[in-house]
């Protein structure tokens, strides 16, 4: 039955001489029972009515859940980047959950499934699809502060703030810093995964 177990060796001629593994093996029926999770009826983002916080935004898509059987007895949950639950009595795969809310950031959906009833083996996917970004426009700037947009700009007068030495081990842009300028490019908000290249178009 399933149960953790420790294997044992003994020598049929000898039998006082016995062997004794250091790596116990569990056996489960439960860790099968939960086989995938997929996504279907990805919505768009939703800046939630505060259009200057990028970090409540959300949107919704409905999550698939396909298992083998199930206990008999509890709830099939998911948690994660979103969370629902479900009697598991009755309950037939696959199982789809409406409308779950999610976090529009960009970043890769990771949601587990349990059966609460076999909690010891969750199921697990941390890219489940890649969300949609976030929709608060209005935390970033909408225009650029009047400077001097025609006057050639020395590069001794751009500072870059940037962490990381770049190339293989990648850099971040944190801020850039023009001399006798406005600076509009201070504070700005950096989405992840983007790579940036700055270049003067007008040079030979």
């Amino acid at each position: 039955p399933p149960a953790t177990y420790t294997p044992a060796v003994r020598y049929q001629a000898t039998p006082t001489c016995l062997a004794v593994s250091i790596n116990p093996i569990t056996l489960d029926d439960a860790c099968c029972n939960i086989t995938a999770i997929t996504s279907s009826n990805i919505d768009a983002c939703n800046d939630n009515g505060t259009p200057t916080n990028l970090f409540d935004d959300t949107f919704t898509a409905d999550i698939t859940v396909t298992f083998v059987a199930t206990p008999g007895s509890g709830t099939l949950d998911l948690t994660g980047d979103g969370t629902a639950s479900v009697s598991a009595v009755g309950l037939t795969s696959p199982h789809t959950f409406i409308n779950v809310v999610l976090p529009a950031n960009g970043n890769a959906i990771s949601l587990t499934a349990t059966f609460s009833a076999e909690n010891i083996c969750p199921f697990e996917d941390t890219n489940v699809f890649t969300a949609p970004a976030e929709c608060s426009d209005d935390g970033c700037f909408d225009s650029i502060p009047a400077g001097s947009p025609t006057a050639q700009i020395a590069g001794a007068d751009i500072t870059l703030d940037v962490t990381g030495a770049g190339g293989a081990s990648s850099a971040i842009l944190n801020s850039i810093t023009i001399a006798g300028e406005p600076n509009p490019f201070t504070g700005f908000y950096i989405p992840s995964q983007v790579n940036y290249q700055f270049a003067n178009p007008a040079a030979a």
